[in-house]
């Protein structure tokens, strides 16, 4: 069978390979890290798993590092929301959002990143 031309492919094609290959890569980590609880996983087991799904070795590797630490395989984001006071600050940059983001970062509370040794 012949793989097909990815320039014939449509957005909706590549969005149905990506979710697919979301789906399948849960089920595809579940039995690597049965494979190696019981010592038998190689790198042709995740190399093999990786031509299928269609992803870089590394990234089965990293999702295998995740599931063995109980780890979510996948990140979720928070998604962002532009309210009313966003879009009153879009209106006086006059649509500048590089201006916008300046002043949101620069008016927001700063985040502490280490530890207070006080």
């Amino acid at each position: 069978m012949e793989c097909p031309d990815l320039e014939v492919l449509t957005d909706d094609d590549l969005a149905r390979r990506q979710r697919a290959r979301h789906e399948l890569m849960g089920p595809a980590v579940r039995a690597l890290l049965e494979l190696s609880q019981r010592g038998e996983l190689t790198t042709a087991h995740v190399e093999l798993s990786a031509h299928t799904l269609g992803v870089h070795v590394r990234t089965v590797w990293r999702n295998l590092a995740r599931a063995r630490l109980g780890e979510p395989l996948r990140r979720g984001r928070g998604r962002f929301e532009i309210t009313d006071d966003i879009r009153t600050l879009l209106a006086y940059h006059r649509g500048n959002v590089k201006a916008v983001h300046r002043e949101l970062v620069h008016t927001a509370p700063r985040r502490q990143t280490r530890p207070d040794t006080r």
